[in-house]
């Protein structure tokens, strides 16, 4: 059994690592898209699909995924309402 959760905690750690990774790839241009004038989750999606910009998964940008990326960041400023975010 310890061999079992050994790997279960390794394989967590990639994941999350890479995770970290990607986020501070993707940040960068995040900080773009809001510096142009963007300023909502959804606004950031769109930008980053309109771009062509890979998610990690390799699907669609979504308002959740990008507030996933911005909460692993250091970023502070909040871009979206709570009543955005339940659209």
């Amino acid at each position: 059994m310890q061999n079992n959760s050994t790997a279960q905690a390794l394989g967590a750690a990639a994941n999350k690592a890479n995770a970290e990774r990607f986020a501070a790839n993707i940040i960068p241009i995040i900080r773009e898209i809001q510096t142009s004038g963007v300023t909502t989750l959804r606004g950031v999606a769109r930008a980053l699909n309109a771009r062509g910009v890979q998610s990690r998964t390799g699907v669609l940008w979504s308002h959740v995924a990008v507030g996933s990326i911005i909460k692993r960041s250091t970023m502070a400023a909040p871009l979206a309402t709570q009543s955005e975010m339940s659209e």
